[in-house]
């Protein structure tokens, strides 16, 4: 913490003022303590046209990434994992792009890719309008013909929510990560 110390009968500038509160876009007004804020990063489902907002609470500031989620999980051979990514407003559609990376544990494989779609919800029930893979990416032993199956992912509508779905393969423990990103519009 630095201090200024102007005397009265000395020449130059005034000293800069400094700030007493800090405006955010949702909560109270960020008030610094002893001239400390405290500043935090955040992720946030919330949904914002402009992908990012402030909130504060007392001495504390917190900058959101908005339209985002992610989800970790891992699958064990065969097994298949949904996670529930959100649960959507009603009567609305979305835009959105999914990254998808999984690592495995077992081989030191890797899989990965992208997924961008379009979904809705109506009367409570998500529908997947339709998406589309605009990148799949693997090792050769996570997928035929050195693996009985392929890993895979997908985006899938599962009654009011939203989810991330990893699909595992034979011999392989795969630890994957989803970062979710969207528009929406009612």
């Amino acid at each position: 913490m630095s201090q200024i110390y102007k005397p009265l009968t000395s020449a130059g500038p005034i000293p800069p003022n400094i700030p007493t509160q800090f405006t955010t876009d949702v909560g109270g007004p960020v008030v610094p303590v002893a001239n400390n804020v405290n500043v935090f990063g955040l992720q946030n489902f919330i949904s914002n046209d402009n992908g990012i907002r402030t909130e504060g609470i007392g001495a504390t500031l917190f900058v959101e990434l908005t339209n985002r989620i992610s989800r970790n999980d891992t699958t064990t051979d065969l097994q298949t994992v949904n996670d529930t990514l959100f649960t959507p407003t009603d009567d609305t559609a979305y835009m959105f792009k999914a990254y998808i990376v999984g690592y495995d544990t077992v081989g030191g494989f890797a899989a990965g890719g992208s997924i961008e779609g379009l979904f809705r919800k109506n009367a409570g029930v998500v529908t997947v309008v339709g998406s589309s893979d605009t990148l799949d990416e693997n090792d050769a032993a996570l997928e035929p013909p050195i693996a009985a199956t392929s890993v895979d992912w997908n985006i899938v509508a599962n009654g009011a929510n939203l989810d991330v779905q990893f699909v595992g393969v034979l011999g392989a423990t795969i630890n994957w990560k989803c970062l979710f990103t969207y528009i929406q519009v009612s």
